[in-house]
């Protein structure tokens, strides 16, 4: 009975639905607990994501021994990214460098619909912000409808 609870609908692990966010300054407070932590995660079938990348001092070292499956630019970069060329070559290198370890990215804090379409065309994997909904505690979907 327990292995049927721990299952979704759809016959994966639930784990699998789960993506645990790490942030870069605590995962570099201690890199090999934090290194033991996303193996333990990924493991039980977890995917990590290493929030606030590009933010902190991540090292290519720190980077290959997380070995996590996402990260998530920091929202300083996206910030003005429509007005800043500075910013979009930034981008630029912090894409080139989650690809080249096989990361999927994910730009926060997107919250204009041109600040989307560069990300779009610079490759980000996934967007996250108000331009999509904000934070709140109960999902919209469950909202009557007008």
């Amino acid at each position: 009975m327990a292995a049927l609870a721990d299952r979704s609908a759809a016959g994966q692990p639930r784990t699998q639905r789960l993506v645990i966010e790490i942030t870069e300054t605590a995962a570099l407070y201690d890199i090999e607990e934090s290194a033991r932590f996303v193996n333990a995660l990924r493991r039980a079938g977890c995917r990590v994501a290493l929030d606030d990348f590009g933010a902190g001092h991540t090292s290519l070292q720190h980077l290959h021994s997380l070995k996590v499956d996402m990260v998530k630019v920091d929202r300083a970069f996206i910030r003005d990214i429509t007005t800043n060329g500075e910013s979009q070559v930034f981008l630029r290198h912090l894409l080139g460098l989650a690809q080249g370890f096989g990361f999927a990215t994910i730009a926060e804090g997107v919250e204009t619909e041109d600040e989307a379409d560069i990300l779009r065309r610079e490759g980000v994997g996934f967007l996250q912000g108000y331009l999509y909904g904000m934070a709140a505690l109960e999902p919209p979907w469950l909202e009557p409808a007008a």
